[in-house]
């Protein structure tokens, strides 16, 4: 191990921060968020309706389909965005609109209300 300063260094590995230069880096710890023009904003609530819309016209799609689908319709390539979107599909936050059972999602009655003509 080589010590060079307030920097510990191991050869082959990179050099770790020290506490001056973090506290000193204004975007340490910080996620930057992207502006609008470099994200896909969407209105509260547009992805479960396009969902809905999809099930409504794919019923027992599987979740990559879905997702993929969601993500093809923001305009984000799904393959260099693993898991983008995941939690639409992947958690029970959204039983009520959907539900998984013979291997797909299939529209509750809650969800049926949402589906864009």
């Amino acid at each position: 191990m080589v010590r060079e300063g307030n920097i510990t260094a191991n050869p082959g590995w990179p050099a770790k921060a020290n506490w001056e230069s973090v506290q000193t880096n204004p975007n340490h710890g910080r996620m930057i968020s992207p502006t609008k023009e470099e994200a896909n904003m969407v209105k509260q609530g547009t992805n479960i309706k396009f969902i809905c819309t999809y099930l409504f016209n794919n019923p027992g799609a599987k979740p990559a389909q879905i997702r993929r689908a969601l993500c093809e319709d923001r305009g984000i390539d799904a393959t260099k965005r693993p898991g983008y979107y995941a939690a639409y599909v992947y958690t029970n936050r959204f039983k009520h609109h959907f539900t998984f059972r013979d291997g797909g999602f299939y529209l509750t009655s809650r969800g049926l209300a949402q589906v864009q003509a």
